[in-house]
């Protein structure tokens, strides 16, 4: 597992970070979980979700037909969120989010969250 404080350059080349936690709850599956800091984090996780999965799968060698990846705003109404991708030689793109509630969430990370 890791969790940790992710840098990577957003939108318009911002600073941008957020927190960074992957899981592999199964075999078949990997759970990535990114959650926004709150405050200036440069460009949202959800503004830049398509290029964050794109440098996360990329950096950490990640396959993405075992991903799910889902979004954790503490600040929103809609703490979570699961968001799928389309792939294309390694790029996500047309990024569309389904909410999930803090139980759904946990229950694919397969950990409190």
């Amino acid at each position: 597992m890791i969790d940790q404080t992710y840098c990577w350059r957003g939108l318009g080349n911002w600073d941008s970070h957020c927190r960074l936690r992957i899981f592999r709850p199964h075999p078949e599956s990997i759970v990535v979980v990114v959650g926004d800091p709150g405050g200036d984090s440069g460009t949202s996780i959800t503004n830049g979700a398509g290029e964050l999965a794109t440098c996360i799968i990329n950096q950490f060698r990640l396959a993405p037909e075992l991903l799910i990846w889902i979004e954790h705003i503490p600040s929103s109404s809609v703490e979570f969120s699961r968001v799928e991708f389309d792939w294309f030689n390694g790029v996500a793109s047309h990024p569309r989010w389904s909410y999930l509630t803090r139980l759904e969430a946990e229950a694919i990370a397969g950990v409190p969250l």
